[in-house]
């Protein structure tokens, strides 16, 4: 057995364990009591640790605040399970109106030096005063600004609810993005310092696991340690070279693979840094899996990048044997590069409704016999993590 026993820090060890045994499952901490079952058994019988996204919505809603219970009682169901198992849950680089109904808690008002007074969020208060990201992921959604006091609120404060819940990783999106006026990441340096500290005294193992998007750049805090104890990003895949454009079909897939050194991929990137737990390596670990932001319908069967997919509808897309075939393939590949690699396998992520199939518009790999709507990838992936 592998060891995942953390407790205030985690070990290179430790964090590549789980990484290992990784499944994004989308949503999972909201689920409803039926199918948390449902899926809680699937987990166990594949073997999973890391729940990527198990909470947080793309755009930030009050969802975590106004159904508290509810996913406090999933994430509790969960670690009776498997007291083992990381949940993670996400504060991206969107904020919209929806944040003005969230409302600033005590702890942070103290947290930042202010005195505590009864208000939720201001969403003008957040963002650029330039005009940079505003209406970046369409009407009213915006990238929010670091450098501004509310948004340094604003993510201490859901990084504080999400570690009430018991989830023990955050990811935080296009941190870039967010830090773009953020000079020598000071801003980012004191909020995940306070978050830190809070998950010291508060978190189940008195630490939580923090990742984003750094491919190209150390995401170094200004003490010289890595904000970040892995960076996660998506797969970066493009169509396989000699292919022509045709639709898949169960005798002709459409292929991808990856190109590492072509751009802004996050492999042979051997970045060194020094983690927040202490230890020191040239080869950061990442985490990377099939990224799910959305196609038109006419975009379905073009030959550039992913076929005109996003990266799960196209693996969605594909006959299950070269789906299997593709899994297998781009784990060996990650693995042959020798620098702590990783691939979160696709366990549930939302996508859209494929065009001419009866499949849904979500990914499930879940058993169609234990649970409808399930693609029946379960037991190939408990064959996978067997050896992980």
């Amino acid at each position: 057995m592998k060891n995942y026993k953390f407790d205030g820090s985690i070990s290179l060890e430790v964090l590549n364990n789980y990484l290992d045994r990784a499944m994004t499952f989308s949503g999972i901490s909201y689920a409803s009591a039926e199918n948390l079952k449902i899926h809680i058994d699937a987990l166990l019988n594949m073997g999973v640790k890391h729940v990527a996204r198990a909470g947080g919505w793309w755009t930030a809603t009050d969802y975590d605040t106004v159904h508290y219970n509810h996913v406090k009682r999933n994430n509790e169901a969960i670690h009776a399970a498997d007291p083992d198992i990381i949940l993670e849950a996400c504060i991206f680089e969107i904020v919209g109106k929806q944040v003005e109904n969230i409302p600033v808690s005590e702890n942070t008002f103290v947290q930042f030096g202010l005195s505590p007074e009864s208000r939720n969020f201001r969403l003008a208060d957040m963002i650029f005063a330039d005009g940079f990201g505003a209406n970046q992921w369409g009407e009213g959604y915006h990238i929010p600004d670091i450098t501004t006091l509310e948004a340094q609120m604003f993510f201490y404060e859901r990084a504080c609810r999400f570690i009430d819940l018991g989830f023990e990783a955050l990811h935080f999106g296009q941190t870039n993005l967010i830090g773009k006026n953020d000079e020598n990441l000071a801003c980012w340096t004191d909020v995940i310092h306070k978050i830190r500290a809070y998950a010291k005294t508060n978190a189940r193992r008195h630490y939580v696991l923090i990742d984003c998007h750094f491919p190209g750049h150390n995401f170094v805090g200004t003490d010289g340690v890595m904000l970040c104890d892995f960076t996660a990003f998506p797969l970066c895949l493009y169509v396989k070279s000699g292919q022509t454009d045709h639709m898949a079909s169960e005798d002709n897939p459409q292929e991808c693979d990856i190109h590492p050194n072509t751009g802004g991929e996050v492999y042979n990137k051997h970045i060194h840094g020094i983690s927040p737990s202490g230890w020191e390596t040239n080869d950061y670990p990442y985490l990377v899996e099939f990224d799910n932001y959305g196609v038109k319908p006419a975009e379905f069967g073009k030959a550039v990048n992913r076929w005109g997919y996003d990266e799960i509808c196209w693996w969605g897309h594909q006959p299950q044997w070269y789906r299997q075939k593709f899994i297998k393939y781009i784990i060996d590949r990650i693995d042959g590069f020798k620098e702590n690699g990783h691939l979160a396998l696709p366990g549930c992520r939302w996508m859209v409704k494929l065009p001419n199939s009866d499949k849904g518009a979500d990914y499930y790999c879940n058993d169609p016999k234990k649970f409808e709507g399930g693609w029946g990838e379960e037991n190939f992936f408990k064959e996978i993590l067997k050896n992980r």
